[in-house]
């Protein structure tokens, strides 16, 4: 009784071990995916940020000279 008892132990233990197991690597496949996707996004805020500085330049600049016509 007590080997049965034991064994069954045993099976629920191992079992939840490897549950936990297997949902912390799925936690650290999260976590390097969130880390991965954290860099592009900070990348893609520096690239927007240049292009809104760029777009001001262009739209601020004055392509036509002033031009005096005397008579």
């Amino acid at each position: 009784m007590w080997r049965s008892l034991n064994n069954f132990v045993k099976s629920l233990v191992t079992t939840a071990s490897k549950q936990l197991l297997n949902t912390d690597q799925l936690l650290i496949k999260s976590q390097v995916t969130m880390q991965a996707v954290q860099s592009s996004l900070k990348v893609a805020q520096n690239n927007m940020k240049q292009l809104h500085d760029k777009c001001d330049d262009v739209f601020t600049a004055n392509f036509i000279p002033n031009i005096k016509v005397e008579q």
